[in-house]
């Protein structure tokens, strides 16, 4: 039997929160939909602007402010998502993610123990676990 404790932080959850941000394509598919509309919008808002004299000035500090925000939005979307979710975290009582938990690997399956809850996951038949001297 293979025996693995662990217990969770409210950062390990934050950190997972910020690994979904990274790897879900809805999550990369809204960034990349706010980062490049909202520099068309600040554009076609320059560009639309009449300004008389200033017409040019207006429109350079427009498209100035689309390239930041093109450059530093991913930066703050990842704080503000990281933000959010350790406050969704600390906000509610949590106690069965943040206690110490057992992962116990047997023949007949995987045990997850924790001081609230137990499950068990038997293998499959093609999934038994063997031992032996050829096992590594």
């Amino acid at each position: 039997m293979i025996e693995l404790e662990y217990t969770l932080q409210i950062g390990d959850l934050a950190e997972f929160a910020e690994l979904h941000l990274a790897r879900s394509p809805s999550a990369r598919r809204n960034l990349v939909l706010l980062r490049f509309g909202g520099a068309a919008m600040l554009l076609l808002i320059g560009a639309v602007i009449d300004r008389g004299p200033y017409r040019l000035i207006a429109v350079a500090c427009f498209l100035a402010a689309a390239v930041l925000w093109v450059i530093l939005l991913p930066t703050f979307w990842r704080w503000l998502y990281r933000t959010q979710a350790l406050e969704t975290f600390r906000q509610g009582s949590h106690r069965t993610l943040l206690t110490k938990h057992t992962i116990s690997i047997e023949q007949d399956g995987v045990l997850t123990r924790s001081e609230y809850e137990e499950t068990k996951v038997k293998w499959g038949r093609s999934k038994r676990l063997r031992s032996g001297p050829s096992t590594t």
